[in-house]
């Protein structure tokens, strides 16, 4: 169920890819800029609002908002969406981040099934099943399968993703693991989240290149999405390791220091020496100028992303955003085969 060729591999495990969907071609790595209406100080026709008027060509937006917007609003998103996907793309995430932060036990598999029928998309995530002390071992995998089977029922959709959790890296592993052992034909997109890749910085690219050589076994062709992954370092290092695709709040959440390769506070915009369009305008409004910044970043890093693995110089592009000291110590302790 491959969408994705794969167009170079370089150092590590690190790889360009394309991924098409009916006319479009995508090409990776490439980072997805979220909209959310939990934690950030926008609303959410506003954000979209402000990657279409650019004409930023990827976005990923909650199935929850959509569904919680009134019914005008949600045509007029639809509307807007239709005519963005001409030439962009729509990732349509399931709607439980924001559900649980909100404590809304309400929002259910029901509820996101009729809201992927009301709006079209390239991209559509399965409804995530997070793990508990009542769903462990066998019984939690049998919840994640479930899961990814309904929802993959939903739609004819090429791009589906199937999403996996794990309260451990280990378990995270375990369970990608046991998945792929049981269904012949998963999906060419699996998404997880940074968080659950551990605490530390080693932990997250032994854990991300562990389940690339998973997904090597089983097809190399299929796409590694990193759920809210936004910091220049980690994108980096973990398309080192074998991920694709990644996604984040923070280019709404923070400012991204172009120099130190860091994410820091929004206001330091007026210090941050830098010399792009946006931060030139003094006449655009200041957070504008702030979220236009952010994401021209995004779109000129990962492009420096995918030239290095071209030209095999990935590890060198590394050891300038995070020292050779650290790249060295990170690259010592994953083995790969």
């Amino acid at each position: 169920m491959s969408i994705s060729d794969i167009m170079y591999r370089s150092d590590g495990k690190s790889r360009v890819t394309a991924i098409s969907i009916d006319a479009k071609s995508l090409v990776t790595p490439t980072y997805f800029p979220a909209i959310s209406s939990f934690g950030v100080k926008h609303r959410v026709d506003s954000l979209f609002d402000l990657l279409v008027d650019y004409s930023y060509p990827r976005l990923l937006i909650s199935a929850y908002d959509i569904h919680s917007m009134d019914t005008t609003k949600r045509k007029r998103l639809a509307s807007q969406i239709k005519q963005y996907m001409k030439q962009s793309f729509v990732f349509v995430d399931s709607g439980r981040f924001e559900s649980w932060w909100y404590k809304d036990s309400g929002w259910n598999f029901e509820l996101f099934s009729e809201t992927l029928k009301k709006i079209e998309y390239d991209f559509y995530a399965s409804l995530d099943v997070f793990p508990s002390f009542q769903t462990r071992s066998q019984g939690y995998v049998d919840a994640v399968l479930n899961s990814i089977e309904s929802s993959r029922a939903i739609s004819s959709s090429p791009g589906f993703i199937a999403v996996f959790h794990g309260s451990t890296p280990i378990e995270l592993v375990s369970i990608i693991e046991k998945t792929l052992e049981k269904v012949k034909n998963l999906s060419g997109i699996i998404a997880l989240p940074e968080r659950d890749c551990g605490v530390s910085i080693i932990d997250k690219v032994q854990t991300i290149s562990k389940i690339r050589k998973l997904l090597d076994k089983y097809d190399d062709r299929i796409i590694m999405h990193i759920l809210g992954c936004g910091h220049p370092k980690s994108l980096a290092l973990f398309s080192f390791c074998g991920a694709d695709t990644f996604d984040s709040l923070d280019w709404i959440n923070s400012l991204v220091d172009i120099k130190r390769f860091e994410l820091t506070d929004i206001s330091y915009l007026n210090f941050s020496d830098c010399e792009c369009k946006f931060c030139k305008n003094e006449s655009m409004i200041y957070i504008e100028r702030v979220l236009l910044h952010n994401l021209l970043f995004y779109q000129d890093f990962m492009k420096s992303i995918r030239e290095s693995i071209r030209e095999d110089e990935l590890v060198s592009k590394m050891k300038n955003i995070l020292g050779s000291d650290m790249v060295q110590r990170v690259l010592a302790k994953i083995r790969f085969e």
